[in-house]
């Protein structure tokens, strides 16, 4: 008979440790700039600014509120693995709906390249999970998914 390998828990954190500090700063690098100076944000991605742009700046604070949710599993990676779950969810919404607006709507094609940035982290995010939870990411967020036989 062969002999089990093991899981070596210490080097999945320290890479869950890594990738969320990653996606949290790749926020913040869009944040930051938006909150402080979008009109100086939109001619580099080649996007127009809104009207009011107080909706721009609005998704600057969303964003950095998304950094600091990340930087949760950063802090504690045992206690907040759910984080890691949901940020690979969040991130894949966003990867589509900026490909979806670029490809079926007309957008900018800077959102090419940031919905493809959102989707990169997205499968890191779930590969980092699949040593704690196999193919069931969604596990580590606290979802059972599996159906349930009626009490007798």
């Amino acid at each position: 008979m062969g002999e089990a390998r093991g899981v070596n828990t210490d080097r999945f954190i320290t890479i869950i440790r890594w990738t969320m500090l990653a996606g949290a700063l790749y926020d913040l690098l869009f944040a930051v700039p938006i909150l402080a100076a979008p009109g100086a944000v939109a001619p580099v991605l080649r996007i127009q600014m809104p009207e009011q742009e107080v909706y721009l700046r609005f998704l600057g604070v969303f964003l950095a509120g998304l950094a600091i949710f990340y930087l949760l599993p950063v802090v504690q990676p045992g206690r907040y693995l759910g984080n890691v779950a949901a940020a690979a969810a969040i991130r894949a919404m966003g990867g589509v709906y900026m490909l979806a607006a670029v490809l079926l709507y007309g957008q900018a094609r800077a959102f090419l390249l940031l919905g493809a940035g959102d989707l990169f982290f997205a499968v890191l995010h779930v590969l980092t999970l699949l040593p704690f939870t196999g193919l069931r990411v969604w596990t580590a967020a606290g979802l059972d998914l599996a159906p349930r036989r009626p009490a007798r």
